[in-house]
């Protein structure tokens, strides 16, 4: 998951950058589950009249309106040059994911996957990786979900549980949710576990971030029908092409993703500086009809993630994405179980470091052993404030 409310998710996707907002930190909650805080959100605590939060509610809902246009607008952009994006097929080491082959995947053949997709995602900054979670898993993540979701919608509204405390902010939130998964659920853990052990995904990170990669968001995103499109934005900027990537973000297909649901659309490419540049230059010359914005997103590629069940997309935190409209007329939720895997080598951004990291997420017998030390609450801070 741009920097203010998404996925901007997609998200702020559950991410804030806290060098660029101070008042955003990410942390454990008391349930085990990671949540941020956004300086939104801290806004709206401090209202202290209900005058000041009529008036920010007011500005909110205009200034979502603006982003349901601005979305319409660059969707009709960018429509006449989309494709899904293919699972990318590495030749000679066992296919392309860990599940749904004809047999057992060794880990010597992980590790040459996980390279070659890592290749492929350091040039793109995206990757479509398929058979990464079993359907079976697949569909009890989703069932989870639909239980958990009505059970804290239950608890928020009886006052037991603070929002913030369940769910993650998101952008154009109507008929969207984020929610944060209970690190102490073993349906979580086995989920997880699946996804970074028995796929290449958990050695693709590896290959990018080193085995010290740290787990900084853990949530499943729903996206039910009638939800908006979001507009197009990184969940970070790109300060220059030598700079390292801050984040990757996994999305797993908990259903067959299909178009009226809203996949989620990556730009390949976009994670450098040249086209961060670009995308910030909304100005209209006299000899053109367009801005270098527009024009990028009229001309650049684009990629849906029309993902089968069980299939991921890992992307850059700084590619340019968004998350689509759910027009699907049979009433059919998209839900995307995801993870982000932070740098180590970046001190700024993060105000504490969780425990569970990718190697010993990788290795250990038992992943839940892993998350089980981060829910006890050893972490340590990396960026003092």
């Amino acid at each position: 998951m741009m920097l203010t409310p998404r996925r901007r998710r997609t998200p702020l996707h559950a991410l804030v950058v806290a060098c660029l907002l101070p008042n955003a930190a990410s942390f454990l909650s008391t349930d085990g589950s990671f949540r941020p805080t956004t300086s939104r959100e801290s806004v709206r605590r401090s209202s202290s009249t209900e005058s000041d939060f009529d008036v920010s509610s007011l500005l909110y809902q205009e200034h979502e309106k603006m982003l349901v246009d601005r979305g319409k607008l660059e969707g009709e952009l960018m429509a006449h040059h989309t494709s899904s994006i293919e699972p990318n097929i590495v030749k000679g080491s066992g296919g392309g994911g860990g599940f749904g082959g004809t047999g057992g995947t060794t880990k010597s053949q992980l590790k040459a996957q996980g390279k070659a997709h890592a290749k492929v995602l350091r040039q793109d900054g995206v990757v479509r990786i398929d058979n990464v979670l079993p359907g079976s898993l697949a569909d009890e993540m989703r069932e989870f979900v639909v239980e958990l979701r009505q059970d804290s919608h239950e608890q928020v509204s009886s006052g037991k549980l603070k929002s913030r405390e369940r769910y993650a902010d998101v952008l154009l939130k109507e008929n969207r949710c984020d929610l944060t998964l209970p690190l102490t659920n073993q349906l979580t853990a086995d989920c997880l576990a699946a996804v970074l052990q028995q796929s290449p995904v958990g050695e693709t990170v590896a290959n990018l971030l080193t085995k010290d990669a740290v787990l900084y968001e853990l949530s499943c995103l729903t996206s039910d029908p009638g939800s908006h499109r979001q507009v197009m934005h990184p969940d970070t900027p790109c300060a220059g092409d030598d700079d390292d990537p801050v984040l990757y973000t996994c999305f797993v297909a908990l259903q067959d993703i299909q178009l009226d649901m809203g996949p989620t659309t990556w730009m390949p490419g976009t994670h450098t500086l040249e086209a961060h540049e670009q995308f910030k230059d909304e100005t209209v010359s006299s000899s053109e009809t367009k801005s270098p914005k527009d024009t990028l997103l009229e001309k650049g590629p684009v990629v849906l993630g029309l993902l089968p069940k069980g299939s991921c997309g890992i992307f850059d935190s700084r590619l340019l994405h968004c998350g689509g409209a759910n027009t699907s007329a049979d009433n059919k939720s998209r839900a995307v179980f995801y993870f982000s895997w932070k740098n180590p080598r970046d001190q700024c951004g993060q105000s504490r470091k969780y425990s569970a990291g990718i190697h010993q997420s990788i290795h250990s017998p038992s992943i839940g052993q892993g998350v089980e030390k981060a829910c006890q609450g050893q972490i340590k801070a990396v960026c003092q404030r």
